[in-house]
């Protein structure tokens, strides 16, 4: 088993209250959460483990000095999202299609279209990635229309205006 972890981004909401560090190194309890994080996934015996940073990364690198991964890097952190931070690891990802069911293969193409959708639309990058996996996991892009339509609704921020 794998896992891709997303670290990239600037974490707006939270990082006035973190003194310039990325949200997964807050510590509690004296750990850094991605430690935390790593700790778990190996004591699960998930040790093909891949991290996208970008956003002050050397706290995430520091933080994380004794364990083995996979390390891409989204210089684009500060005007992309997690769409973008996936296609950085797309590599990392290319075998999945034999080790998901169908079924984790929808849900993966679910919350992809959800957080292309999360700004409102998504733009030529989100969609070229959602694209390649379509295809990679030979689905039609025709099957995704309808929660395409329903990510739109309920990102549809003007209802509350």
């Amino acid at each position: 088993m794998k896992a891709l972890i997303m670290s990239a981004g600037i974490g707006s909401r939270i990082s006035r209250y973190l003194n310039n560090q990325p949200k997964c190194c807050v510590k509690i309890d004296d750990i850094e959460l991605i430690r935390y994080t790593f700790e778990l996934l190996n004591k699960k015996g998930i040790k093909d483990i891949a991290i996208v940073t970008g956003y002050n990364d050397t706290y995430i690198l520091d933080a994380l000095k004794d364990f083995k991964f996979k390390h891409y890097r989204n210089n684009f952190y500060d005007i992309t999202n997690s769409i973008a931070s996936t296609w950085f690891a797309q590599d990392f990802l290319d075998d999945s299609d034999k080790i998901l069911t169908e079924e984790q293969k929808e849900c993966i193409i679910v919350n992809l279209i959800d957080m292309m959708l999360s700004d409102g639309e998504a733009d030529e990058y989100e969609e070229k990635l959602l694209d390649h996996i379509i295809e990679k996991y030979d689905f039609k892009r025709e099957k995704f229309d309808i929660y395409k339509e329903l990510m739109i609704k309920k990102n549809d921020h003007s209802v509350f205006n």
